[in-house]
């Protein structure tokens, strides 16, 4: 049944679905049960067989009726997956161009074996050129090897032979671009293994990486090129080179935006979202957010990369002191209806950052927009329980932090001191890798405050050399799980001049 609901998605978004169900706008009463079918498959109201064929028939999945239905329906989305709509200015030129020839390539198949091979060699000649443009190397390889035997039928010697160097050629180069693919997603499921030593991860990225340089190199085909650009961003993450993954990632967005023919927007996204992230670590929060809007725009909506960037795009806004567009991001997210379609972990990450958006402006920081999506509830926040887990660390540093600074703009000292221990007491447990030495100089500014009885004057002067301290610590990149939205010298500043208020009016 999923299966059926994800073929139905791509072709209701891409085809003109009342020509593929005309059942739809039908009241002939035969047509009914597949109307009603489809319907309730759209709406996402049929999870299994067992459902669909109980509404329908008030029988079971083996029902005989049913089982002819749904492979009906099958056999039509299957046909209607050759008549998207895939042209600009929806999509992009590359991707309407692969679906045309990838269509195509398909149709002279058939004619070819259908006995019609003029027909089909005429679609093949008209297609390789639209492939050889584009350099799609499975295609054109298909597209050959179809001419060639068409050329050894008609007895073209000459051509035979030319088509028969050019399937030696491509496959090699088709080859190699396998080969790529391979190192490229065996690098992605290593990087995924907690047992795995980095030395040894890093040792297996630097030498993919070499291995897909010597094939573009030989080869020189964009799917190569876009391999190469991403296992070295990559290896550069995993040296942490953050540097040298914002060189990778705009030296990939520079060969993208000069090769028009291979630049489609999720290509320009993913290397855009690679460099925003790099540049969060960077702690280069104006740079990243300049090709925020590219990011997020080149993703389709509420879907996982768009959500990812919408969330980096945030990071950077709400570090680099831009609220206005930091409260943009968070509406877009938080609004659209696949929000709630998100995993729980996001869905808690989004809350989290809404919080900091109102955190912010209680210090005064900013002023948000009363179009808010929903009303923020403090006192829900503040009761939350905090899980103590180590897969959660980062988020929950965030939320530990959070409260306390919502505790001091009420005034709760006492409470603020308990969460500082909290906070000191989990990052002694949970951060005490070297990659967190800001985090834990934080807190032991934080813990500045009880012990001068929240005295900003005081705290100000005796503990003027560890804020010093914490402020020289600014530049260091940060970690690649984020655990700082409001910048820590900003944050305890902040809190210094809340409290500072608060006792002018006591």
């Amino acid at each position: 049944m999923e299966i059926l609901s994800e073929i139905l998605r791509v072709v209701t978004s891409k085809a003109d679905i009342k020509k593929i169900f005309p059942e739809l706008t039908s009241s002939r009463k035969e047509d009914n049960m597949t109307a009603l079918f489809v319907k309730n498959l759209l709406e996402g109201s049929i999870d299994s067989d067992k459902t669909a064929a109980h509404l329908l028939y008030g029988g079971d999945r083996q029902d005989p009726r049913y089982r002819t239905l749904k492979s009906r329906v099958y056999d039509r989305l299957l046909h209607a997956v050759l008549l998207l709509q895939v042209r600009q200015p929806e999509h992009s030129l590359y991707l309407s161009s692969y679906y045309k020839c990838s269509r195509n390539l398909i149709a002279a198949q058939t004619l070819m074996r259908f006995a019609s091979r003029r027909a089909g060699t005429y679609i093949a000649e008209r297609s390789l050129s639209i492939a050889e443009r584009f350099q799609f190397t499975d295609v054109q390889l298909a597209l050959n090897i179809l001419l060639r035997s068409s050329a050894g039928v008609s007895r073209r010697r000459h051509d035979f032979y030319r088509y028969h160097n050019e399937v030696n050629r491509l496959m090699a180069t088709y080859q190699a671009e396998l080969e790529s693919d391979f190192l490229l997603d065996q690098a992605i499921i290593e990087s995924m293994l907690t047992s795995r030593k980095i030395e040894e991860l890093q040792e297996l990225l630097k030498t993919s990486s070499e291995t897909i340089s010597g094939f573009v190199k030989e080869y020189g085909t964009n799917s190569l090129r876009l391999n190469s650009f991403r296992i070295r961003v990559m290896y550069a993450e995993t040296m942490e080179d953050h540097q040298q993954s914002v060189a990778v990632s705009e030296e990939a967005l520079n060969y993208l935006n000069n090769h028009a023919e291979f630049a489609q927007p999720a290509r320009l996204g993913e290397f855009a979202l690679n460099k925003i992230n790099s540049c969060i670590c960077l702690r280069r929060f104006d740079e990243a957010l300049t090709i925020a809007d590219l990011s997020v725009e080149a993703f389709t909506e509420g879907g996982n990369n768009w959500y990812m960037s919408l969330d980096s795009s945030f990071v950077a806004a709400i570090n680099a002191g831009a609220y206005e567009r930091a409260e943009e991001f968070y509406t877009l997210a938080t609004r659209h209806r696949r929000f709630h379609l998100q995993s729980e972990v996001q869905r808690e990450r989004w809350i989290t950052y809404g919080a900091y958006l109102h955190l912010a402006q209680g210090f005064g920081l900013c002023r948000l927009s009363t179009a808010r999506s929903s009303p923020f509830r403090l006192g829900t926040y503040m009761n939350s329980v905090t899980e103590f887990t180590k897969d959660k660390r980062f988020a929950n540093s965030l939320v530990l932090t959070a409260q306390l600074g919502f505790l001091t703009q009420l005034g709760d000292y006492e409470a603020v001191e308990r969460r500082i221990e909290y906070l000191r007491t989990y990052a002694a447990r949970y951060l005490r890798e070297r990659r967190f030495d800001r985090t834990r100089l934080f807190i032991r500014v934080l813990t500045q405050f009880p012990r001068f009885s929240f005295d900003p004057k005081t705290i100000r002067r005796d503990a003027a050399d560890l804020i010093q301290e914490l402020k020289n610590t600014g530049t260091e990149p940060m970690p690649g799980d984020v655990n700082e939205l409001i910048p820590y010298e900003l944050f305890i500043e902040s809190m210094l001049t809340t409290v500072d208020l608060q006792n002018a009016l006591a």
